[in-house]
């Protein structure tokens, strides 16, 4: 521990009392000067002495004056984006002003707590908290930031503000930034492009927004990938479970898995529009693309008539619940594929196509009836060009990827208009980040060295899935720092299902900075998962007393003693105090931090 003096913060100003002694005996010194015959030297000796002590005692009034007032004020600071960037450093992250959050600053903030008049709590609204330090800049290692960061606060307590901050100062890298904002903040939209605008230019800015569909761009979520089973993947992540053995959802991604398998076979590229599609009037159009394609290569042009030819040799009747024929007779050649082709010659894609098809329809349509409505919020009326761009389709928005936004370093800011529609705002950000940890695996293997990715999410509860923790538990070595913004643990819980769940998120981020907190859970958690300091507080005792023998003998005592006992590093009652835009901070090198935000203006 960082060992100090004990000083209890509350205590009179008893320096000021000693400047006015040592002025009083200078005065004095002056007046036996005119009014004596001391010898000079005398007087000159008294009069240093004087001063000398008088002016320590003046710089210990003068401190202890200004520690009382940081106690009642503080300042809401602003900065303009120009004094951003001269504070710049490409190797750092400035967080504000703060100063280090110890065991001196813990033990002065519990005696304020204990003994502080409700006339100074009333006046300082919590600003006592950070007066209990001297402030300077407070500069972060940017490596730290790469073990992810998680960030947490009330409703305006000043984490879209801590955004603002850590936004531009990615913009100033020529980093890569991707916002997911369920709330869709104007402010911090138009923050992140006002930044673009005056770093490197307006074109490296693109926004995504589902109820500004004229404004938006196009973003295609099934893209990016190495194997097609990330798609099915992509999707059946969304589907809602109670157990990670959930039926429901395992068929699900067997029915995507065997969808996505047949277009990719058939040289179709798979998106939301066509997987809705196929899962809605089945795959049996699938299946006849992926046989004829099937029969071309392995029996040549002229496959069409040896099928025909075959159809004497094979028993072509419905086996299944409904009979299903197409003109091209699919049952023909499901026949022939399955009896006249050898089974090493077949292709897995085709098989599974066929599995689908051949699965009995009421039982298929019950067991994908929790998948259906997912697909629907995702391709219904504008997002279905929004989610699902085509080429060339003669629509003027421009369509990205998050890979190609990643490649040219783009910032992108991805607002879910989940106040209006939670549901459907939910399942664009949960496929969004599925989409980006699938670039983020591709960076990961393909890339020695990949540059910087500075991936912010607020509202974390809204689109957490499992791709999300994947992201957060293997994209460092891709080069991904990722910010996560909540409310309180709860609303993790209740997105993942569990508490485990929810630990499983926080788990994963190495540095904390925490806001205003009021949820006591919250609280209770960071406090118990931080490492405990020590801290000293002084005990006084007064005793008086006479004995029966002698009434008239009081007699008394007075003692000090100083203790040590263990505090929590961050006490769960500071939490609950810190005024709007004050936080604590951890640090992955185990660091802790006291710091006040400003606000970044750009006017």
């Amino acid at each position: 521990m960082r060992w100090f003096e004990y000083d209890y913060i509350l205590r009179p100003n008893v320096e000021f009392w000693a400047l006015l002694g040592w002025v009083g005996g200078g005065l004095g010194t002056l007046w036996l000067w005119r009014h004596s015959n001391y010898p000079v030297v005398v007087i000159y000796g008294m009069l240093l002495v004087c001063f000398v002590l008088g002016a320590f005692r003046g710089l210990g009034a003068w401190g202890r004056y200004v520690q009382n007032r940081r106690l009642l004020c503080g300042s809401l600071e602003k900065i303009r984006f120009a004094s951003l960037r001269r504070r710049f450093k490409a190797d750092k992250v400035w967080l504000g002003k703060g100063f280090p959050w110890g065991s001196e600053e813990i033990q002065k903030a519990g005696d304020i707590l204990k003994g502080a008049p409700a006339e100074l709590m009333r006046r300082s609204q919590g600003q006592w908290i950070h007066g209990v330090g001297q402030e300077k800049d407070l500069r972060v290692d940017l490596k730290l930031l790469e073990g992810h960061t998680l960030i947490i606060g009330t409703t305006g307590a000043g984490k879209t503000r801590l955004f603002d901050l850590l936004v531009a100062q990615a913009i100033l890298r020529d980093e890569a930034v991707v916002i997911i904002d369920p709330k869709g903040d104007m402010e911090l939209r138009e923050n992140a492009r006002r930044a673009c605008a005056a770093h490197r230019g307006e074109d490296r800015f693109a926004f995504f927004h589902p109820a500004m569909t004229g404004e938006s761009v196009r973003i295609d979520p099934m893209r990016n990938w190495n194997r097609a089973t990330e798609l099915a993947s992509r999707v059946a992540a969304l589907i809602p479970t109670e157990a990670k053995a959930d039926p429901f959802a395992a068929f699900g991604w067997m029915a995507l898995n065997a969808i996505v398998q047949g277009l990719v076979y058939v040289e179709k590229r798979p998106n939301l529009v066509k997987l809705r599609h196929y899962i809605e009037i089945g795959p049996k159009n699938l299946v006849i693309k992926a046989l004829e394609q099937f029969f071309q290569a392995y029996l040549g042009a002229s496959w069409q008539a040896k099928v025909e030819a075959a159809r004497g040799q094979l028993s072509v009747k419905a086996e299944r619940g409904r009979k299903q024929k197409a003109e091209e007779d699919i049952d023909l050649y499901i026949a022939y594929y399955n009896n006249i082709v050898p089974q090493e010659r077949h292709e897995q894609a085709v098989d599974g196509l066929i599995s689908a098809y051949l699965h009995n329809w009421e039982h298929f349509q019950k067991m994908v009836a929790s998948l259906n409505p997912i697909l629907a919020m995702l391709t219904t009326g504008d997002m279905r060009h929004l989610l699902s761009p085509q080429d060339r389709d003669g629509d003027p928005r421009q369509v990205l990827d998050l890979k190609t936004v990643l490649d040219r370093n783009m910032v992108l800011y991805v607002g879910l208009d989940s106040l209006s529609d939670p549901t459907v705002g939910s399942a664009i950000g949960s496929i969004m980040l599925a989409d980006l940890t699938a670039v983020a695996s591709d960076r990961y293997n393909f890339m020695p060295d990949p540059p910087k990715v500075n991936v912010f999410i607020d509202e974390a509860a809204e689109v957490v899935n499992d791709p999300a923790v994947q992201l957060l538990n293997k994209s460092r070595g891709a080069g991904f720092r990722v910010f996560i913004a909540t409310q309180t643990l709860a609303d993790l819980e209740v997105r993942t299902g569990t508490e485990a769940g929810a630990r499983q998120v926080l788990g994963n981020t190495n540095n904390w900075i925490i806001l205003r907190s009021i949820d006591g859970e919250t609280q209770k958690y960071i406090s118990e998962a931080l490492p405990k300091v020590a801290t000293r507080t002084l005990d006084l005792g007064y005793r008086s007393g006479a004995t029966a023998d002698a009434p008239t003998d009081f007699t008394g005592t007075y003692t000090e003693s100083l203790k040590e006992a263990e505090q929590d590093l961050m006490p769960a009652a500071l939490m609950g105090l810190l005024p709007n835009l004050h936080y604590f901070c951890r640090l992955a090198d185990g660091t802790a931090w006291k710091g006040r935000l400003p606000i970044l203006e750009y006017r």
